[in-house]
């Protein structure tokens, strides 16, 4: 059975894991893929400002949403977002498809996530995501 809780202690596992899979060295290309829990969401403008339209999902792409995917969130809930999301409103989308992500796991995925976000490696993220989950926990 899918286990759909995720607490700080496995959230910063699924980071680890992450850094493992990628490479320490690995730079998430933030401005290419336009903050995309999955890389390769396309957007086409459908009609006004502002008006868009999912085209498709193809991978995980930031390190959050390599790690959501690697816990067995299907890859189609993590995109088709218009507008970018942090860590919390991941969590809140995913609570409404019966994920409990608590709001200290939640906190580490957005300690990785804004470290990732300015251009620091995988190994820089996880860093930052150790850091508040040891002084958190």
């Amino acid at each position: 059975m899918l286990n759909k809780t995720i607490d700080e202690h496995r959230a910063i596992k699924l980071l680890r894991e992450c850094v493992a899979e990628r490479g320490e060295s690995y730079v998430y290309p933030y401005q290419q893929c336009r903050n995309a829990f999955v890389q390769g969401d396309t957007y086409q403008l459908t009609g006004g400002l502002g008006d868009t339209k999912f085209t498709g999902p193809t991978q995980p792409g930031c390190m959050v949403g390599l790690a959501m995917f690697n816990a067995g969130v299907p890859v189609d809930e993590l995109s088709g977002h218009a507008h970018p999301m942090d860590a919390f409103d991941l969590a809140d989308h995913l609570h409404e498809k019966g994920w409990g992500i608590s709001t200290k796991a939640a906190s580490v995925f957005r300690a990785a996530q804004q470290q990732q976000d300015v251009g620091d490696t995988w190994a820089g993220a996880l860093a930052a995501a150790t850091q508040y989950y040891e002084q958190h926990s």
